[in-house]
């Protein structure tokens, strides 16, 4: 695994309650909540639940562009280069349906996975482990560029909540770590045994 920060490490990140806090904030606005009273593990149950509610529905809509991306392949590898009633250029919505379908397999996977966890383990591993996007990726099996967009996302949360306050190399060299209890359950769909840094 490689190691090194090109951009400042964000001190909320090196604290358990600020970065449960984010991620249950984030989550809140992913699943279009209001921010609900309760803990933030709480938060997160709610906000997961209301995800995996989703899923039938992506699932069948996954289904229905794979069986659109599959005419419209087949009729393009035949030489059928538009459809007037249905598209200009078979071409360009053949590659319409390829980057749709991308995208809602991230969404699926992302929930099948257990969002909170994704997340935690993301933040963990690159701003606690110190682990570049590629590695990261490569663990859980997305692209870098799906990582980076993730974090961006959670720092973005992470300065409305907490500011722009970063943390030094030295204030990193110094941490201990401390490990999630196996049993913590964040949500019904998701278990988050992470070791978090002090």
């Amino acid at each position: 695994m490689k190691r090194g920060h090109k951009s400042p490490i964000p001190a909320w990140a090196m604290s358990d309650e600020k970065t449960t806090s984010v991620v249950a904030t984030y989550l809140e606005r992913r699943a279009g909540m209001q921010k609900a009273g309760g803990s933030p593990a709480e938060r997160i149950r709610r906000s997961e639940d209301r995800l995996w509610a989703r899923l039938p529905g992506l699932e069948r809509r996954m289904k229905n562009l794979v069986s659109e991306f599959c005419t419209v392949r087949d009729l393009v590898e035949n030489g059928v280069n538009e459809l007037p009633s249905y598209h200009p250029d078979l071409q360009v919505r053949k590659t319409e349906l390829e980057k749709a379908i991308s995208c809602l397999d991230a969404d699926i996977s992302f929930v099948r996975y257990g969002v909170s966890r994704f997340l935690i383990g993301v933040l963990y591993r690159r701003y606690r482990l110190v682990f570049n996007s590629t590695d990261i990726a490569e663990e859980f099996e997305t692209t870098p560029v799906h990582i980076r967009k993730t974090l961006s996302k959670l720092n973005q949360v992470g300065v409305a909540l907490y500011g722009r306050e970063i943390c030094s190399v030295r204030e990193m060299g110094r941490r201990k770590f401390v490990r999630f209890s196996e049993n913590t359950m964040v949500s019904g769909n998701s278990v988050s045994p992470f070791t978090l840094a002090a």
